[in-house]
């Protein structure tokens, strides 16, 4: 019950901050961070590719006009984003995979990060350790990974990011999984025996 009543106070939170999001400020976040990040990274605007992909999540509901979209292509760049939505106090969202239903929770009228560059898939069979892009959907993942024999703790159906699952987004998976594996400060899940780095 406690986990239902929030998604109620959360709601109105994110339509109303989206309602109160200045787009003078959103456009000039955006423009700070393209003079800001490398080449490694994109800023993205409505007509321009990718950044339909980057806006448009899994249920319509949830989808909604970013001002702009980035998307970082190393960490450092994702800091220097954050640096500038933080010091301008624009409103941003967060997109892994964008297996959401409800608008706010990964999209924003403001700054859509998207974290689509992060898409690696890297197994170490030395320490059986998968460092796994926090941009990827789990089936690509399973997909990376199937071929070499191993498989990691995920998502039970398509579609669903990486990083919200992982962060708790996944209602239903995260039940079983928060019983099976500790999330440390490292950004290393561990599972008995094993263990899985998430790269972002």
């Amino acid at each position: 019950m406690t986990a239902f009543r929030s998604v109620f106070v959360l709601l109105p939170w994110a339509v109303l901050s989206a309602a109160l999001a200045d787009p003078t400020s959103a456009a000039n976040a955006c423009q700070q961070i393209a003079a800001s990040v490398s080449t490694a990274s994109g800023v993205f605007y409505p007509g321009t590719l990718p950044y339909p992909r980057d806006v448009t999540h899994w249920a319509s509901s949830s989808s909604q006009n970013a001002t702009c979209s980035f998307e970082p292509g190393t960490a450092e760049d994702l800091g220097k984003a954050l640096n500038v939505i933080s010091t301008l106090r624009t409103p941003f969202a967060v997109k892994g995979g964008g297996h959401t239903t409800n608008p706010g929770f990964s999209s924003t009228t403001g700054v859509q990060i998207a974290l689509s560059r992060f898409s690696d898939v890297v197994y170490d069979p030395e320490s059986q350790t998968a460092t796994i892009g926090a941009g990827l959907t789990w089936d690509t993942v399973y997909a990376a990974l199937d071929p070499l024999g191993v498989n990691v703790v995920g998502a039970r159906g398509p579609g669903v990011g990486v990083a919200g699952l992982s962060l708790g987004g996944g209602m239903y998976d995260r039940v079983w999984a928060i019983n099976n594996f500790v999330l440390r400060t490292d950004r290393r899940i561990f599972v008995p025996h094993k263990s899985v780095r998430f790269d972002c």
